[in-house]
């Protein structure tokens, strides 16, 4: 009777036991296909990723290409001068006198300079204009920048230099009279 109930017993704990690794290998499974579609669905999402990159690179791999060929084009000029070699003439300083030929070439002569010398960025442009002005004018930027360090104002670009240096200059009954 005793080896009939261990037996039964035993029977029934091995049945138990062979339903609860059932579920849990059920689970993994169940775990294991959920995990395998969100690595799919992510490397799906870093192919697609991946094929916008190559099409960037491919892009700029074209524009690159293009801007080589212009710049080969442009230099090879026949009886072109290498621009190293040539001197750049600085242009005349301003001297704030309010005479609208003066003004008008001076900014102009300074837009071919920057031309010349390949000068872009802002920064640059208005520190160049300003170390070609003297006088008067060398007078008024000095105000001026002591305005820009305390915060009164911004010149930031060649084209805010140019539109104050006009109101300061650049009278117009003066542009009238240049005419």
């Amino acid at each position: 009777m005793l080896e009939e109930l261990v037996t039964t017993s035993v029977g029934i704990i091995r049945r138990a036991l062979l339903l609860h690794i059932e579920e849990c290998v059920n689970e993994l499974d169940s775990s294991q296909k959920t995990l395998l579609e969100t690595i799919n669905g992510m490397l799906e999402d870093f192919r697609a990723t991946l094929d916008v990159v190559r099409n960037e690179i491919a892009d700029v791999n074209t524009r690159l290409n293009l801007i080589t060929r212009v710049m080969t084009n442009q230099g090879s000029g026949e009886g072109a001068i290498p621009v190293s070699k040539i001197k750049i003439l600085k242009p005349r300083t301003f001297c704030g006198a309010r005479d609208a030929k003066a003004l008008k070439n001076f900014i102009f002569n300074l837009e071919q300079y920057f031309k010349a010398t390949n000068t872009v960025t802002k920064e640059a442009k208005v520190t160049l204009a300003t170390m070609h002005m003297s006088e008067d004018a060398k007078l008024w930027w000095r105000s001026r920048y002591i305005d820009i360090h305390e915060g009164c104002c911004t010149i930031d670009s060649w084209d805010a230099l140019k539109k104050e240096v006009r109101l300061q200059f650049f009278l117009e009954n003066v542009e009238i009279l240049a005419r």
